[in-house]
């Protein structure tokens, strides 16, 4: 997996990580998770998403915010079925 921490304002900080080799066939998984708000613009993403074949991609979106219902209803009029909306995960102790 590759992570790209939004909060490093020194990429040199970002140390790269081997991506395990997807066996063909297998969709990219991609994750966000964090505030679903507006300002995230994860509505582009879900434009862009559409743009593929849906075996090609998946995205899976972690978090809570005031932009959930508008992606979930933008999800549902592009037909992607490849999107899911996880809602909030709390921290385990």
């Amino acid at each position: 997996a590759h992570y790209v921490y939004n909060w490093v304002a020194d990429d040199s900080e970002v140390r790269p990580v081997t991506v395990p080799d997807r066996r063909a066939g297998d969709p990219l998984h991609l994750m966000y998770a964090g505030s679903i708000g507006f300002a995230q613009n994860l509505d582009n993403v879900l434009a862009a998403l559409a743009l593929l074949p849906s075996c090609t991609a998946r995205l899976s979106l972690v978090g809570d915010g005031p932009a959930v219902e508008s992606l979930r209803q933008q999800a549902a009029a592009l037909g992607l079925s490849n999107v899911e909306l996880n809602g909030l995960v709390r921290q385990s102790t």
